[in-house]
């Protein structure tokens, strides 16, 4: 004879299903998330000039933050969220680079000789000759 399943242990499978389906979405939600994380902080340090400024940091974000999505893409969702963290450590370094070199610029600008000022030297007053 065939038993005829009731309906807990329907219900019960049916709950084993959707808590596999949704631990295995959970992979690329957290990809993505990190991916756009990264992506937003990335913008950041461009509007705090770091492709200026910090060079290697905002390189190696930008590098990282693709090959992210390119993993991302292929369903490596683990190895693309890591990638994506690493981007986000570049990324913060680049800032910090960033702000302190503008803050230098800045500063050299302020306080450096105007055009000319330099050449001239200052006059020597005529009882010291």
């Amino acid at each position: 004879m065939l038993a005829i399943p009731t309906t807990c242990t329907v219900a019960r499978r049916l709950g084993w299903v959707a808590a596999a389906l949704a631990l295995a979405g959970c992979g690329s939600v957290s990809a993505s998330s990190a991916i756009s994380d990264a992506t937003r902080d990335l913008r950041e340090s461009e509007a705090q000039k770091a492709p200026e400024y910090a060079v290697y940091y905002y390189a190696r974000a930008e590098s990282y933050l693709a090959k992210a999505k390119e993993c991302n893409g292929m369903g490596q969702f683990q190895v693309a969220t890591e990638y994506a963290r690493t981007s986000q450590g570049a990324t913060e370094k680049a800032l910090e680079v960033a702000r302190a070199g503008r803050d230098q610029a800045s500063r050299r600008e302020k306080f450096a000789p105007k055009n000319g000022e330099r050449e001239k030297a200052p006059a020597v007053p005529a009882d010291e000759k």
